[in-house]
């Protein structure tokens, strides 16, 4: 019908006397295939599928195919749905949940001062066996007693949305107790009247240790030569 036609962008005498299967995928031609027999013995099949007209677009229908009366079972009637743009949303939350998922680095949300969604390795940093551990427990309970204040301070400034740094470090706590340092990148985003603070986490408590060793050694030389009596360049 026009509508349909509309949809996936082509004219009635391109698709005219023209197969389905045309249309489709290897795959999903198959899988329609085995929808049609299904609805030859007496089952109303919902089914969805991607059109692919020559014109280079996808278009994703959701719907349902009925055997037609009269017509010996071989000939079939589909009302559909364009869900296209609803595909193309549901694919790009996968790419980022893959990504969220996959991630080395710690990725964390949270809300109103409480982890709502943690990955894995964000828990691992923190001592916990994976990031369902997490939710709701309290940004402060992930920070040593020495710096609560600090983290206190600047997640409130994130979610009053006002200036501060989109980096932080902080001496972290894990979950035995044991302390080490952290450094965190933040941004934030807004729903349902929500604020929402995404934070990428990384452990730096090695490159701190080396950054100090180097502090501690440019000391150590630093007096040797203001203390020796031999001139020195």
């Amino acid at each position: 019908n026009p509508k349909l036609l509309n949809s996936i962008k082509v004219s009635e005498a391109e698709v005219n006397y023209r197969k389905l299967i045309e249309y489709l995928s290897e795959s999903d031609a198959a899988y329609l295939k085995r929808r049609l027999e299904d609805v030859e013995h007496g089952r109303e099949e919902t089914i969805e599928f991607t059109l692919n007209p020559r014109n280079g677009e996808r278009f994703y229908l959701f719907g349902k195919i009925s055997q037609l009366p009269g017509t010996n079972g071989k000939q079939f009637a589909g009302v559909f749905v364009d869900i296209t743009e609803k595909k193309s949303e549901e694919n790009k939350l996968n790419i980022f949940k893959s990504l969220f998922e996959a991630s080395q680095d710690g990725i964390a949300v949270e809300s109103e001062g409480k982890l709502v969604l943690a990955n894995d390795s964000f828990a691992e940093i923190f001592g916990y066996k994976n990031g369902k551990e997490l939710i709701e427990k309290e940004i402060l309970q992930l920070s040593s007693n020495d710096d609560a204040l600090k983290v206190a301070e600047y997640f409130q400034l994130k979610e009053q949305k006002k200036d501060a740094p989109n980096r932080f470090e902080f001496l972290g706590k894990k979950s035995d107790g044991s302390l080490f340092f952290t450094e965190v990148s933040v941004s934030s985003f807004e729903a349902d009247k929500k604020n929402y603070i995404v934070m990428v986490t990384r452990d730096v408590t090695e490159r701190k240790r080396a950054q100090q060793a180097i502090r501690e050694s440019e000391e150590k030389y630093r007096n040797i030569t203001e203390n020796i009596d031999d001139f020195l360049y």
